[in-house]
């Protein structure tokens, strides 16, 4: 199917400029949560959805961060010492899920 500029492009940029400025807002109160330097919070929002568009397999997964496990992130990033170094426990911690999540998935444990 070709798509319409002229009916729906208009609409299509004030909607991703809208979502664009609500992503900013929500990925900084994500990063605050986490007690991590702010700027990571943009990064974790702009990231995933884009190495999700080259390497996922479902066109319907929302792929981001969440208020919940940023929270509980920030919880277990408390016992760390200052801001830098919760960072970069942040982003281990990270790394570690993303193995984790990735050895899943080559073992089928989709199932857990």
């Amino acid at each position: 199917p070709e798509y319409s500029w002229t009916e729906y492009g208009l609409k299509d940029i004030s909607g991703g400029i809208t979502l664009g400025c609500i992503l900013v807002a929500q990925s900084l109160a994500h990063a605050d949560l986490c007690k991590v330097d702010l700027i990571h919070g943009p990064y974790s929002c702009i990231l995933p959805p884009i190495l999700y568009s080259i390497f996922g397999t479902c066109i319907h997964s929302s792929v981001g961060t969440g208020g919940l496990i940023s929270l509980l992130t920030g919880e277990q990033l408390v016992n760390y010492g200052d801001l830098q170094q919760r960072t970069h426990a942040g982003a281990i911690f990270t790394l570690i899920v993303g193995v984790v999540i990735t050895l899943m998935g080559v073992f089928r444990l989709a199932f857990l």
